[in-house]
């Protein structure tokens, strides 16, 4: 509680019997507008983070998290890809039509000879047969167990696949009937299936009833979903940042070591720059040094990226690199059209060399930079 206000300080959901509390991001609806919760909107942010967790984005929850996200999605998209797993079994039957297996057929049938020429009768004939296994059914629960607990928010069907739910009551037999099991796996997506079904099943296992999925460090996913963005980004033109849908590399994490009782060693990590969102222009001659930044100050201005500016600056000109540098912070809107603010711009009075430096705000449309994400 803050100024006896009530704030939330996750991302995510609590399920508590049939009672559901959701937080989304922040801009993620506008401010003093009557919403409608929508289930596109629940499923939009999942994919969020069921993408961010998968591209092996860590921290993103505490120890109360209890709902494997990402496991089920590896299990359910393996599922939309394959159906549920089966093994090929060969079996040889009698008969003249189908892929003949030689080798059986001349050890185990006796030749006639027919006009001269020898005949082998009838054929055996090979033909593969699926048939399901403890992995079929581990896929069937986990699909059917999230369809009955999230049916009101996820559009999934339950399988028609008839299988024991007494099966899975032993928690502790299940996890070591898959360990087992993976031990005799080679190909990788059979290998990151059996791990999805482990994981779901560890979480399950501590599951009290109640479901919760919090993130609280939202600000992390924002970075990936602004890196991703940047991908079209084009140039400032007349103070606004342009996207052009064309494919820019920019850096993550570009790291510089401007203290020199810390230089480039693994204890320096306190003592270095990490700029979030890198790029050289090399045929404009342009730097551009960006951050993505989920949590905007209420007073004041952000420095940071002008104090990158000027520890920089020398530094680049002493390798001969006379790029001129462009700085920004990327905010999340709840706009549906993104838009350029200039939040400081330097007086000379102060330096005349870099008189006109600007650091720019853009606000980017929070939903679509996550339908952008997932590929939607």
């Amino acid at each position: 509680m803050w100024n006896q206000k009530k704030y939330i300080n996750f991302v995510g959901f609590i399920l508590k019997e049939n009672h559901i509390l959701i937080s989304f991001p922040k801009h993620f609806y506008q401010e003093n507008l009557e919403n409608e919760f929508s289930k596109e909107d629940f499923q939009l942010l999942l994919a969020t983070i069921i993408k961010a967790a998968q591209n092996g984005l860590k921290d993103l929850s505490n120890s109360q998290n209890n709902f494997p996200l990402s496991a089920f999605a590896t299990v359910y998209n393996y599922y939309k890809q394959f159906g549920l797993y089966y093994e090929e079994k060969k079996q040889l039957k009698d008969g003249y039509y189908g892929k003949i297996n030689w080798r059986k057929t001349i050890q185990s049938v006796t030749p006639l000879e027919y006009q001269g020429q020898w005949m082998y009768m009838p054929l055996k004939i090979e033909k593969q047969n699926p048939y399901d296994t403890f992995i079929t059914r581990c896929m069937a629960y986990v699909i059917n167990d999230v369809s009955q607990k999230l049916n009101f928010l996820f559009s999934i069907e339950p399988i028609e696949y008839a299988f024991n739910p007494q099966e899975f009551s032993n928690k502790g037999y299940v996890l070591n009937c898959l360990y087992d099991l993976r031990q005799t796996m080679f190909k990788d997506i059979h290998l990151q299936l059996i791990d999805a079904l482990i994981n779901y099943f560890k979480t399950e296992g501590n599951t009290s009833g109640d479901i919760l999925l919090k993130i609280h460090h939202f600000d992390k996913i924002w970075e990936k979903l602004v890196h991703h963005q940047l991908k079209s980004f084009d140039q400032i033109i007349d103070d606004q940042l342009r996207f052009d849908g064309k494919h820019r590399l920019f850096e993550e994490q570009k790291t510089f070591y401007p203290d020199c009782r810390h230089p480039k060693t693994s204890d320096s990590k306190n003592h270095r720059l990490e700029i979030d969102h890198y790029f050289e222009d090399e045929n404009r001659g342009i730097r551009y040094i960006f951050d993505s930044k989920y949590y905007k100050n209420k007073v004041g201005i952000d420095y940071k990226q002008i104090s990158y500016y000027f520890l920089l600056k020398n530094y680049f000109e002493k390798l001969g690199n006379e790029s001129k540098t462009q700085i920004a912070l990327i905010l999340p809107s709840e706009k549906e059209v993104g838009y350029t603010e200039i939040e400081f711009e330097l007086d000379g009075n102060y330096n005349n060399q870099d008189k006109g430096l600007k650091l720019y705000h853009y606000y980017l449309p929070i939903k679509e930079a996550m339908r952008s994400y997932i590929g939607k």
